[in-house]
C-alpha cells in the first residue's frame, strides 16, 4: 500500500459485528448531530437496480465491504423542526429513498434522532429506531476496521495507514462533533463501552466563534484559512512572558496578545487567518489535554480521534496530532478515514450471536 493510501475494499476478513437486518433490499442508518446529519445506506452488492439508483441520486461516497455496498453522505442538521424539509438537510433525500423502496424503519442515533422522531413518523411515515450514540460509534469503526481505515500522522504531516490488527484494547475514542465525548472501549459489548468525560468545546465552538471573529461560518473555509495563519500573532507564549529566546513557544494564554495588539495597531490589520489558527489551536489543545489526562487516568495508550471535526486531509487533523504529541509523544494517536460517518454505519450492525 502506498503512503497515505486508505484501503476501501475487503470481502474476506471477519468482523465481530454483522448487519442487524439482511432480508431487506437496503438498510438505512442516520446520525443526526447538532450541526451535521450523516446518512448511511447499505445495499447487498448483487442488487443492481438500487445501487444504480443511489449512484445517480446523490453524490454519495461508496464503500465496498463483505457482500455489501455502503453509501454515505452528510447534510446540515435543521435547528428547528419547521426547517426539517429544507433542501440542505437530510430529510428530502431520506424521504425520496424510503418512498422509492417502501422502507418504513430507519436506524437512528444522535440527539436529533429523538428530537425529530415524532416528526419523521407524522411527516414521512417513518419509524426512527433509536440507538445509543456511543455504542453506534464504536460499532461503526469496529465493523469497518477490516478495511484498515485508521491512519496516523508522522513527521507532523505524513499520513500512514495502519493495519486493522493495530487497534488495541483498551483504547479511548474521542468523538468530536459540535461538542466532544470521550469513551473508554475495552471491547464491542455495550458494557465495555463507557463514557469517561467530554467538553462543550468542539466543532460547534469553531464554527460559532469563527463566524463572530472572521465572518466565515463554514468548517472547511475556517480550517483552510487557519492553515495559512500564525497563531503567535494572537496567542501569548511562554517566551513572550519571560522575554528570553531560550524559553518555549508553548501557548501560555490563547488570544493573550490581542489587547496589546489593538493598543498599538489598527484592529483592521489583524489578519483573519491568524485569528482562525488561534481559535483552532485553542480548541485542539483543550480537547487533547483532556484526552491525554483521561488516557493517563485509565492507563490507556491508544487514542482514536473521530467525528466530523477530524475530516480527512484537513489541517484540523494535523493540529490535533501536534497538540496531542505536545502532551505525550509516546502515546498512539489514530484518526479514521470515515470520521463522522461511523455512528450512522454503527446503527446498522450488532455483535454476532455466537460471539
Amino acid at each position: 500500500m502506498e503512503k497515505g493510501e486508505i484501503a476501501k475494499e475487503n470481502t474476506t476478513k471477519q468482523s465481530p459485528l454483522v448487519l442487524k437486518e439482511t432480508s431487506d433490499i437496503m438498510q438505512i442508518g442516520i446520525d443526526i448531530g447538532g450541526s451535521l446529519s450523516k446518512l448511511s445506506v447499505v445495499v447487498p452488492s448483487n442488487e443492481v437496480e438500487p445501487i444504480a439508483y443511489l449512484r445517480n441520486l446523490h453524490k454519495f461516497e461508496e464503500i465496498s465491504i463483505y457482500d455489501y455496498k455502503i453509501f454515505i453522505a452528510k447534510f446540515q442538521t435543521p435547528l428547528e423542526k419547521s426547517n426539517v424539509v429544507s433542501t440542505t438537510t437530510i430529510f428530502p433525500l431520506l424521504h425520496e429513498i424510503t418512498s422509492k423502496f417502501s422502507i418504513k424503519r430507519v436506524q437512528a442515533t444522535g440527539g436529533g434522532a429523538q428530537k425529530f422522531k415524532e416528526l419523521a413518523d407524522k411527516e414521512f411515515n417513518l419509524e426512527f429506531k433509536i440507538n445509543d450514540e456511543l455504542i453506534s460509534l464504536v460499532n461503526g469503526y469496529s465493523f469497518l476496521n477490516t478495511l484498515s481505515p485508521f491512519y496516523e500522522v508522522q513527521n507532523d504531516r505524513d499520513i500512514h495507514s495502519v493495519p486493522a490488527s493495530d487497534l488495541e484494547y483498551p483504547h479511548l475514542a474521542v468523538n468530536i462533533g459540535s461538542g466532544v465525548s470521550i469513551v473508554k472501549v475495552t471491547g464491542t459489548d455495550a458494557k465495555e463501552i463507557n463514557r469517561m468525560g467530554g467538553t462543550m468545546m468542539g466543532g460547534g465552538t469553531l464554527t460559532g466563534l469563527g463566524l463572530l471573529l472572521t465572518g466565515l461560518d463554514n468548517y472547511d473555509d475556517l480550517v483552510e484559512l487557519a492553515s495559512k495563519g500564525d497563531h503567535k500573532i494572537v496567542d501569548l507564549t511562554v517566551k513572550d512572558i519571560y522575554g528570553s529566546e531560550k524559553e518555549s513557544d508553548a501557548v501560555a494564554a490563547s488570544f493573550g496578545k490581542i489587547p496589546d495588539f489593538i493598543n498599538s495597531h489598527s484592529v483592521d490589520t489583524l489578519k483573519k487567518e491568524d485569528i482562525a489558527l488561534g481559535l483552532l489551536c485553542m480548541i485542539c489543545c483543550h480537547i487533547t489535554q483532556l484526552a491525554n489526562f483521561l488516557a493517563e487516568k485509565n492507563k490507556v495508550n491508544e487514542i482514536l480521534f473521530l467525528g466530523s471535526f477530524t475530516k480527512r486531509n484537513s489541517f484540523a487533523v494535523l493540529c490535533l496530532n501536534m497538540c496531542m504529541k505536545y502532551w505525550n509523544k509516546n502515546r498512539k494517536v489514530r484518526f479514521n478515514h470515515y470520521e463522522g460517518y461511523l455512528g450512522a454505519v454503527g446503527t446498522l450492525v450488532e455483535k454476532r450471536k455466537n460471539e
